[in-house]
């Protein structure tokens, strides 16, 4: 007769995780509910991580990482408001951009 083992991570403020093993498989009501707490220490992760990107300014990935979290959750407004920030941060942007060429060829223009 063979044994399945489960090994469960808890999370602690060491910097390596501690693993318990349990001689009995987990219930599924426990397996639902630890997928359901690891799903939602992924979207903090991601939304973490899009914030840190964000200010460093990189947008594709940091809108990349919200999205990531968005398929996780559908619902999340945090991470929904976040893609509407970024895309309002690189329309800005780009009109900037424009904005600059153009007064680059008035300088060109004026000086010539």
């Amino acid at each position: 007769m063979t044994h399945q083992f489960c090994s469960v991570v808890v999370p602690n403020t060491f910097s390596r995780a501690k693993y318990i093993r349990s001689s009995q498989p987990l219930s599924p009501l426990m397996k639902s509910f630890c997928n359901a707490m690891y799903r939602q220490v992924r979207i903090q992760l991601h939304l973490k991580r899009g914030r840190i990107l964000y200010h460093l300014g990189l947008l594709d990935a940091a809108i990349n990482d919200f999205r990531c979290a968005l398929r996780l959750n559908w619902r999340h407004e945090e991470a929904a408001s976040w893609i509407d920030r970024m895309a309002q941060e690189k329309k800005n942007r780009r009109l900037g951009d424009a904005g600059d060429q153009n007064a680059a060829a008035d300088v060109t223009t004026f000086l010539f």
